[in-house]
């Protein structure tokens, strides 16, 4: 059987005279019990059909092709077929009937599809209308089923299809140029005959139908009507702009741009109000279509001048100067397209992606500058150019107003925040190079944020403005070092306030200059890197760059689930020193008040006699003279916060100093503790506005716990007499002392109190 099949049912024809074989197969029978063992396999081994089974099989598949010469259905003979394989196995002979049928079906579809394209092409002729024309496009598309066939026969009648369309078309313009010059809409003067305003909306409805059976246009292509009624003007747009003409100025891009905006803005009213009804039809508004025409002279040109200056720029031969003059210029060139992008955004709404006046676009629109420079070649576009340029321009002011300037650690005193009265407490005054760079910064934003286009924005920001942003902190991190290890060495070599020395000499007026000179060193840099890391915080914020981390993080197939924006890192960096500068200013004060309180430590006693009335100890003098000044540079160059927090710690200092080498190393008689509380009284007195020790300061030092420690020992050891220290040093009731005081003693752990009832005499 598989060999009669082979050899006789090859083709299409073969079936069609199946009946005639039939009696054939009968003859065969005898044949296939014969032969039905080398013909008939299972998936890996061979079945052993009896003559019966041979028999009964040849007999169902001489009806399978009975049925299938009667035209049965496709799907129930498969199913006969199927039938037979489960009964009697994989015979070779069904599985070649089962490939046979099927070339069968598709050559029978192939025919039918063929039949049903001569008669669609029988059906075209010169003279349809567009509607007939819609209808024959609407059935040729019908007959595509999507295979290779359909595909190549659909294509056939479509370029017959566009031959008509195409002689249509021409008629068409030839009739709406005519009746366009006739109208003169899209001049400033009266129309030759304006009666055409009636028959030109029918015309460009026609032609607009007569294109949309092909297919609708796609941005940045335009409506054959729409480029028929704008060919007056992109003439004239070629007569000023692409021909020997002062107009035609690569400097001068806003020309051409003022042309078309200027346009738009006269004719925004006629088209509307005279063609608006005509695309409203297909759900297209008539300003939209026709900012899509007039912008494709326009996208030339632009083109055409970015090439020019691309070229120019990039070449082995160009001179420092041309390079910078063509980076200008193009820099100029991508600013006007972006102002021109969002003037058309922003006044006429435009987005050409509208495909339904009632539906949402799609996708935002990139503007001429995303048409122009979106798809090229990040490493060697324009674009390419335009960063590099940017970059040194960056880097000229970066060097030149920030690294190098005369003034770039100073302190602008006469700096006012945006909203000085609302952020007084957290404005802090930044150095003439902070200032500058977070201006700097801002312009560089301005500059890449007209351009649109997201990768670009990202490589502006990472190249240029990040780039810049880290070189400073690294050079603030150098100067931070350089500053402390100075300030080190003096102090070492007793040089400053507090040196090592063996005598108990006070500071000297000209220590104090020095030490004031390495605290406004201090504060300088801490005044630029705060006013910097307020400054990423803010901008870290801002619209832009949270799209643009967002955009980043969708894009990076790195994990960025630590950082938080797009300048967490140079957040950190310029935390970690501001957070090292506030230290070393603490460090300072350490050494200055141990240095201005040494001679007070070393040289005072309190086991002394009754005395009529103390006195505060002169040696509290550079104490009290040395501090404020230093404070006072702090509180007019930082932010109420930040002098909070440094006065804070002042006071701890002062108040531990006290507290540890005093009152921890002595014992007190009456009058040596009435002559430590007038001298501490003297202190707070003296330096109680500069340390906001002041309840009626909205910053206060008040409660600061080392000086309440200071304050409620001084008390206690001024309430207790020796023969009551002597019997709560044996009963140890604490609770009971703390009873007394209208305080509790709260500041002073019984460890604190156990050791001053030693300090009593």
């Amino acid at each position: 059987m598989s060999d009669y099949i082979n050899s006789h049912v090859t083709e299409i024809e073969d079936l069609s005279e199946l009946s005639l074989r039939i009696a054939e197969l009968e003859q065969l029978k005898q044949r296939i019990a014969a032969t039905a063992q080398s013909k008939v396999t299972t998936d890996d081994t061979h079945n052993d059909l009896d003559s019966a089974h041979a028999e009964s099989c040849a007999h169902k598949i001489t009806s399978v092709l009975s049925y299938a010469l009667d035209e049965g259905n496709h799907h129930e003979l498969l199913a006969n077929l199927e039938g037979l394989k489960q009964e009697f196995g994989h015979l070779e002979v069904i599985r070649q009937l089962t490939t046979l049928l099927d070339a069968k079906r598709e050559k029978t579809k192939a025919i039918q599809l063929i039949e049903a394209a001569r008669l669609i092409e029988s059906q075209l002729q010169p003279d349809m209308s567009v509607l007939d024309l819609k209808l024959y496009a609407q059935k040729t598309k019908e007959i595509d089923d999507g295979s290779t066939l359909a595909s190549e026969v659909v294509q056939i009648l479509n370029l017959a299809l566009q031959q008509i369309v195409d002689q249509k078309r021409a008629l068409l313009e030839v009739k709406l140029t005519e009746l366009n010059e006739k109208s003169g809409w899209y001049s400033n003067q009266p129309a030759k005959s304006p009666e055409t305003f009636f028959d030109l909306p029918e015309c460009i409805g026609e032609l607009i139908e007569l294109q949309a059976i092909m297919n609708f246009p796609v941005y940045p292509d335009s409506w054959w009507a729409v480029d028929v009624m704008l060919k007056p003007v992109v003439t004239r747009f070629n007569f000023h702009y692409n021909n020997n003409k002062e107009t035609n100025n690569i400097s001068k891009p806003e020309w051409a741009l003022a042309f078309v905006s200027l346009f738009l803005d006269n004719k925004a009213g006629v088209l509307d109000s005279h063609f608006g009804e005509v695309f409203n039809r297909i759900n297209k508004f008539v300003l939209f279509e026709v900012i899509t025409g007039i912008l494709k002279p326009l996208r030339l040109k632009i083109v055409s001048m970015e090439k020019s200056l691309h070229k120019i720029a990039s070449s082995d031969t160009a001179s420092s100067d041309d390079y910078e003059r063509c980076g200008r210029l193009l820099t100029h060139l991508i600013y006007e397209v972006a102002a021109f992008d969002q003037k058309i955004r922003n006044q006429f709404h435009y987005n050409p992606y509208t495909e339904d006046v009632n539906q949402a676009p799609k996708k935002k629109w990139a503007g001429l500058a995303g048409d122009i420079f979106h798809n090229q070649d990040a490493d060697s576009s324009s674009v390419k150019t335009w960063l590099n340029f940017e970059n040194q321009l960056a880097n000229k002011t970066f060097q030149s107003e920030i690294i190098n300037s005369k003034q770039a650690l100073s302190i602008d005193y006469d700096y006012r925040g945006a909203n000085d009265e609302e952020n007084l407490e957290t404005t802090l005054k930044p150095t003439y190079s902070a200032y500058a760079l977070v201006k700097l910064m801002d312009t560089l934003t301005s500059h890449f944020q007209t351009l649109g286009i997201v990768k670009y924005q990202l490589k502006f920001v990472s190249g240029v403005q990040l780039t810049m942003i880290d070189k400073y902190c690294e050079h603030l991190g150098g100067l931070f070092k350089t500053l402390s290890e100075t300030y080190s060495q003096s102090k070492m070599m007793g040089l400053i306030p507090g040196g090592l020395s063996s005598d108990n000499k006070a500071p000297t007026e000209n220590n104090t200059v020095v030490g004031l000179k390495s605290l406004q060193g201090f504060t300088e840099i801490y005044c630029l890197a705060k006013f910097i890391l307020n400054a990423l915080e803010k901008w870290s914020l801002d619209l832009i760059f949270v799209q643009l981390w967002n955009a980043f993080k969708s894009a990076s197939s790195k994990s960025q689930k630590e950082d938080l924006s797009i300048f967490d890192s140079a957040l950190k960096q310029y935390d970690q020193l501001t957070t090292k500068v506030l230290k070393k200013i603490e460090e300072f004060f350490k050494k200055e008040i141990r240095a201005s309180l040494k001679i007070y430590v070393n040289s005072s006693r309190w086991d002394i006699p009754e005395t009529d009335d103390a006195e505060a100890s002169n040696d509290l003098g550079p104490l009290v003279t040395v501090v404020p000044k230093y404070l006072k540079f702090l509180e007019k160059s930082v932010s109420q916060y930040d002098y909070h927090l440094i006065s804070d710690q002042v006071v701890s200092l002062i108040s531990n100093i006290l507290y540890e080498y005093i009152i921890t190393n002595h014992q007190f008689t009456k009058a040596g503790i009435s002559q430590f509380a007038v001298d501490v009284d003297y202190i707070v007195s003296q330096l109680h506005s500069v340390l906001y020790l002041d309840q009626h300061r909205g910053y206060s030092n008040d409660e600061n716990p080392d000086f309440l420690r200071l304050k409620q020992s001084i008390q206690f050891l001024t309430d207790i007499d020796a023969q009551s220290a002597e019997i709560y040093k044996k009963s140890y009731d604490f609770g009971a002392l703390r009873k007394k005081h209208g305080t509790s003693l709260s500041a002073l752990s019984n460890s604190d109190i156990s050791d001053l009832l030693l300090r009593i005499l």
